[in-house]
């Protein structure tokens, strides 16, 4: 099985978000999600990984929370 990291495609939608992400104050607009990939909207300063001083609040904990 092959990955790829993919940083920029386009595809259209009509404004509407049919599924987010929430984990308390936390939303995060779903924009696609299949069975093998989900591209989400995410909020600026929104870390995605835990680092040194940042434990909580980040996108990894909100998909995993959802």
């Amino acid at each position: 099985m092959q990955y790829y990291a993919v940083s920029h495609f386009s595809f259209r939608t009509n404004g509407a978000f049919m599924h987010e992400l929430r984990l308390g104050p936390v939303v995060v607009p779903v924009l696609y999600i299949d069975d093998d990939i989900i591209a989400v909207n995410k909020p600026a300063g929104l870390p995605v990984f835990t680092a040194p001083g940042k434990v909580a609040g980040t996108l990894t904990e909100v998909a995993l929370a959802s």
